[in-house]
């Protein structure tokens, strides 16, 4: 936002809830943006609750605090690598989203998409259920085989000849039982 103030901050607020949905709260420091009487109501017609952080104490507001942290020392580490300042925040915010939280063990994408997000990561080591569906695509699907069909089975008994039967029951999705004619 190139502009704090309440009309601008409420304005990026209606668009965030409108693709993320309304918040049951907010957590906010005391700036004028946050304390006037236009943001106080559009919170109440909102049906958002308004915590604001003690006064010239950051630290009640500890995870907001981290956060801000966290991204200041990513962005001393991107530095003089290459790219415009978005690029590196959109790398930065993925990486962000796609690493597993220590208390909860899942990522901040999975907790709130509810789904894994796909990373560079995930195209040097492609995965392995999607190739089994690719291979199971290409082979022909078996042919079904009716109660009381003729068939020809090998009867690797006899020096593998074939011999003529009829299927009397199936066993399973490719199994019959025959009764071979002798």
């Amino acid at each position: 936002m190139s502009s704090t103030t309440s009309e601008k901050t409420i304005n990026a607020l209606r668009c965030l809830f409108s693709s993320h949905g309304i918040p049951t709260e907010i957590v906010s420091d005391n700036g004028p943006q946050f304390t006037s009487s236009e943001f106080e109501t559009f919170l109440k017609k909102n049906g958002v609750k308004h915590i604001l952080s003690a006064p010239y104490h950051p630290s009640s507001n500890g995870e907001a605090e981290r956060a801000v942290r966290t991204f200041k020392q990513a962005m001393k580490t991107v530095k003089n690598e290459s790219g415009t300042l978005s690029e590196k925040l959109c790398r930065f915010l993925l990486g962000y989203r796609t690493t597993p939280h220590s208390t909860t063990k899942r990522t901040p994408a999975e907790l709130f998409v509810g789904r894994r997000l796909r990373t560079r990561l995930d195209t040097l080591k492609p995965n392995i259920n999607e190739r089994m569906q690719r291979q199971r695509s290409k082979t022909k699907p078996c042919r079904e085989i009716a109660k009381g069909e003729p068939v020809l089975v090998r009867d690797y008994r006899d020096n593998n000849k074939w011999k003529q039967g009829v299927i009397v029951h199936k066993l399973g999705p490719v199994t019959y039982q025959v009764q071979v004619e002798i």
